[in-house]
């Protein structure tokens, strides 16, 4: 199973241009997982977690199917009729506050110890 950019977040976008070779479709870049299939049971469910670096879009499922017809092994998109449902993906800020004082804090600092070593560089040098 795949997780695919819905088409507003492909337009205008060669970097995510479909494709026609499975592994080579940058529309489908994520891979959330593999489901077993028994041709017995006409449903089946998948659950997965989306991953940190799973971008803010809209996505839709895509679910291949590995044919086996005679010596060749390909894969098949699976039931193209059904309506695709979307998925939407929002980005949580989980950086504590205490964490982005600290970074504006040290960035603050930053800028006077490398001054202050300069400084003292130049008088040490001067003595000498």
């Amino acid at each position: 199973m795949r997780l695919c950019f819905a088409k507003p977040f492909v337009v205008d976008r060669p970097w995510r241009k479909p494709g026609d070779v499975i592994d080579k479709d940058k529309a489908c870049p994520q891979v959330i997982g593999t489901v077993p299939i028994s041709a017995t049971n006409n449903t089946y469910t998948a659950t997965w977690a989306v991953t940190k670096s799973t971008p803010k879009a809209t996505w839709y499922a895509q679910v291949f199917v590995e044919c086996k017809n005679g010596t060749a092994t390909g894969f098949c998109q699976y039931d193209t009729s059904v309506n695709q449902t979307y998925v939407g993906t929002q980005i949580i800020e989980s950086t504590p506050v205490s964490m982005k004082v600290a970074v504006a804090l040290c960035s603050a600092i930053a800028p006077v110890f490398l001054a202050a070593f300069f400084i003292k560089e130049q008088v040490l040098k001067k003595k000498a």
